[in-house]
């Protein structure tokens, strides 16, 4: 897509302008582009549209944006027509670039939704649900307690080596699994856990140091071991909160292959979408690129598994939902079920929570509702509205 910058109208003042001009370049293209470079990777799985069926596609977008359908990328509906049945339905997919450029930054409000992504908070935030027992903290060049008290370096070692293995995260802007690790007191020394927290993640832009939060590891369901053995398998559950309802979009199961210790497809995981009602999972898995999966690598089989306390799970990320309403209508939840079958909350992706595998798994991301949501949409995106203004296209 090529771009022209270009004034509103006559009326407006370059001030106003340059507002929305840099509004467009700080969030919409970093989101189109980053999400546009996944392309290439996904389209070997992918299979070309029909005339008649792409006919259909672009009906159905031109009636929602006019002429700006060239923010779609089209790519993504041949990604996406390798696994749908009913071409009919093929035009509800929403290309991944424009679901996080638009569509996931109008139902968040970004700069609230970025003071509340922080594992830091997670203790406070989640107050009332079960949600992974922290053991130290690293914030800046300080460490603290669970509690936030300040604590010495011995001391903070000696809290991670009492609890034997523990499961170090950065705790702003982590993502995919990225800047994880498990330490294990039996096999590391402390110097290697120093290392590693006094040292930034790659992705890691904040002037004011390093955070991470160290916490115990999740001993997981024995039915959700069964998954893969290596790994903390958890449900990821996109929810939206839609004309006062609340609304379970879609829900997946996250497995490590290759004796990963993470689940992230983003760090070589497969996922297997789960039947909304029954809390069972489906027959087929796939890759980060759409490859597809009949059997688990390692462990074989994973159809048709009901998934250990369902009706909790939904019962939690219905809870918080609520609870995050004023920030973010659509959230992205990441569940473990552990060995006493009780949910816990891992975390919470308040943007970029992952649209691909949904959609590989599920179908369109917001079902019967598509039509309805993108006419609103469009009338109520500021970011829409502020890059249309702004860009023109040609």
């Amino acid at each position: 897509m090529n771009y022209q910058e270009v004034k509103r109208n006559q009326f407006e003042s370059d001030l106003a302008y340059d507002k929305r001009k840099g509004y467009v370049l700080q969030y919409m293209l970093p989101r189109m582009e980053v999400n546009d470079k996944a392309v290439p990777a996904k389209m070997r799985n992918a299979v070309d549209v029909s005339p008649e069926v792409m006919s259909d596609v672009v009906g159905f977008w031109r009636g929602i944006l006019n002429s700006h359908t060239d923010l779609l990328n089209m790519d993504y509906f041949s990604i996406y027509n390798a696994v749908e049945q009913d071409k009919s339905k093929l035009k509800y997919y929403i290309p991944d670039s424009f679901f996080y450029a638009f569509i996931d930054e109008w139902l968040t409000h970004p700069k609230r939704s970025t003071a509340v992504d922080d594992k830091q908070l997670y203790k406070y935030l989640y107050a009332g649900v079960k949600t992974t027992e922290v053991v130290a903290r690293k914030v800046g060049d300080c460490f603290f307690d669970s509690d936030f008290n300040k604590i010495g370096v011995e001391d903070f070692i000696e809290l991670c080596r009492e609890e034997g293995e523990v499961v170090v995260k950065a705790s702003i802007s982590s993502y995919g699994g990225h800047a994880v690790k498990f330490w294990d007191a039996k096999k590391e020394n402390p110097e290697q856990l120093l290392a590693y927290v006094n040292k930034p993640p790659y992705f890691y832009t904040q002037p004011y140091g390093t955070e991470y939060v160290i916490e115990k590891v999740v001993k997981q369901h024995p039915e959700m071991a069964k998954f893969n053995t290596s790994s903390i398998n958890t449900i990821r559950i996109m929810t939206m909160i839609y004309d006062g309802k609340f609304i379970p979009l879609s829900s997946v199961l996250r497995m490590g292959v290759n004796w990963s210790r993470v689940d992230n497809c983003s760090s070589g995981g497969i996922v297997v979408g789960i039947d909304q009602e029954s809390g069972t999972t489906k027959t087929l898995a796939y890759n980060a690129n759409g490859d597809k999966f009949t059997v688990h690598p390692q462990s074989g089989d994973f159809s048709y598994r009901d998934i250990p306390s369902w009706d909790k799970v939904l019962d939690v990320v219905e809870k918080l939902a609520w609870r995050f309403s004023g920030i973010s209508q659509l959230i992205s939840w990441d569940i473990a079920i552990d060995e006493m079958g009780e949910p816990v909350v891992i975390e919470m992706n308040i943007s970029y929570g992952e649209l691909d595998f949904h959609q590989y798994c599920n179908g369109p991301i917001f079902g019967e509702l598509t039509s309805e949501i993108l006419k609103k949409f469009k009338y109520k995106s500021y970011s829409y509205n502020a890059f249309i203004g702004n860009i023109g296209i040609y």
